[in-house]
């Protein structure tokens, strides 16, 4: 790809970076192939690219792809309302507070929630607290329970998904969560999982049939997935350098040095084709085989190490075993926890009264 733009487009790159500032939290930016700065449209295809293998690769943690109304990110106002909900006094107006004497009660409290949430909020809970219940009486009809070793190893699950631990602590800090009442917060989903286990079953047939099909999704055209560090100056880098050759922790440090936004992920760029970085970037990071570190590669943007974290063209069957049989036993899971959801709501007898 070229690295020159004409003016139209740079004028139309600066146009598009205004209208998708917003995201760029979300979306964050990457070197680009095509010109002289890092445009928004090549923000856009990294993300999207990155986003579309992620629905279909390596299965995510079930917080995020649960058919449970449960997000990581929605916990907290769910958390509240329910506490509200089992607060709610229903004629027992005890004062929650008292301004100059005068008392704000439960009942107050409680009609104010609802102004904010809406019913809907709490109706919401409302069918979370159900489902709850649901999976508890068929997990004691069935004798099973969830440990602590089941919750601590779903705990240990979800904090892989995170860049750094930093992160993961600010995430819960976020959501006004502690790790304790995280863990409370997956145990009905947990257990859930724990009663359908038995019936996942995957073929060493449909193992094969996913690989050659995520295979030929990566390589034709060919893609490989990387992080880096960017930083300003090659000394900077040099000493980088060293310390990841001495075994530092790669997204640690892009986290703490990189000057662009895959810092947040750990410098974590995604999956992308030839062409959709500059020149330098691309032959050095394409030279490279999966886990392998370049050396300094300078660019228009400063100065990168690279890690090479995912380079389809070496897959086999054997080294990607494991992940796809994943992928197939939670795509199996989540399709049995929505038939189980169904059918037992179906058949259990439900009464609201509220």
């Amino acid at each position: 790809m070229s690295d020159k733009l004409s003016r139209e487009q740079e004028e139309q790159a600066n146009a598009a970076q205004e209208e998708h500032k917003e995201q760029d939290d979300v979306n964050q930016p990457q070197p680009s192939g095509s010109g002289e700065q890092e445009s928004p449209d090549s923000q856009e295809q990294e993300a999207s690219a990155d986003q579309a293998f992620r629905e279909q690769g390596k299965a995510s943690h079930w917080l995020s792809n649960s058919g449970l109304p449960w997000t990581l990110c929605g916990l907290l106002a769910l958390t509240i309302l329910v506490l509200i909900i089992y607060m709610k006094p229903f004629g027992h107006p005890q004062a929650v507070a008292k301004v100059n004497d005068e008392p704000i009660t439960k009942d107050q409290m409680y009609e104010a929630v609802i102004g904010q949430f809406g019913p809907q909020g709490v109706d919401q809970v409302i069918e979370q607290l159900i489902t709850e219940e649901l999976i508890r009486q068929a997990a004691e009809d069935k004798g099973v329970a969830v440990t602590e070793e089941d919750l601590e190893a779903e705990l240990a699950e979800l904090r892989e998904q995170f860049p750094s631990e930093e992160q993961f602590q600010a995430t819960l800090e976020q959501v006004g969560l502690t790790e304790e009442e995280l863990k409370e917060q997956m145990r009905p989903q947990v257990l859930l999982d724990k009663m359908l286990a038995p019936e996942i079953q995957v073929t060493e047939a449909q193992v094969s049939e996913l690989f050659e099909q995520r295979k030929q999704e990566l390589t034709d055209p060919e893609m490989i997935r990387a992080s880096h560090i960017l930083v300003d100056n090659r000394d900077e880098a040099e000493q980088l350098l060293g310390e990841l050759q001495e075994g530092a922790d790669f997204a640690a440090l892009a986290a703490e040095h990189s000057t662009d936004g895959s810092a947040s992920r750990g410098g974590d760029l995604g999956y992308f084709g030839r062409g959709d970085m500059v020149q330098p970037f691309e032959e050095a990071a394409f030279a490279l085989n999966e886990g392998e570190l370049s050396e300094i590669v300078e660019s228009q943007f400063g100065f990168h190490l690279i890690l090479a974290t995912d380079v389809p063209r070496n897959w086999t069957l054997e080294n990607k075993k494991e992940e796809l049989q994943l992928e197939l036993e939670q795509q199996q899971l989540g399709q049995k926890r929505t038939e189980w959801l169904a059918g037992s709501r179906d058949e259990a007898k439900i009464e609201k009264l509220y």
